[in-house]
């Protein structure tokens, strides 16, 4: 896996979610601007252990690659590990969810117009 991150305007690919390849905890959060957003799309693993397609992906991840799906308090944790905090999570089809994080600082502590 790469650690090169280069910022793409206000975005910046995060490129091992799943822990496979060792990366550093914050690497791809020291790359971003201070007023960029991350955007994650994952499957999300339900906090009560309900079924869902994350739980068959989790399964995948482990047994072929060595990584694993994360529980939405996981990814915040890692986030607020990064320096950056989640602001919010967006159901998609087939359990995936657009998991929105942010930068934790002065720069970020009013809200931005989407235009």
């Amino acid at each position: 896996m790469t650690t090169d991150f280069r910022p793409l305007g206000e975005t910046v690919p995060l490129q091992d979610p799943h822990g496979v390849g060792g990366e550093e905890p914050g690497t791809g959060a020291r790359a971003m601007a201070d007023t960029a957003d991350l955007l994650v799309v994952e499957r999300v693993l339900p906090a009560d252990g309900s079924a869902s397609l994350a739980t068959a992906w989790d399964l995948h991840m482990m047994c072929n690659v060595g990584g694993r799906e994360r529980r939405a308090d996981h990814y915040a944790r890692l986030f607020a590990d990064a320096g950056l905090t989640l602001v919010d999570r967006a159901p998609l089809p087939l359990d995936g969810s657009v998991l929105h994080a942010r930068k934790v600082g002065p720069a970020n502590t009013g809200s931005r117009s989407s235009s």
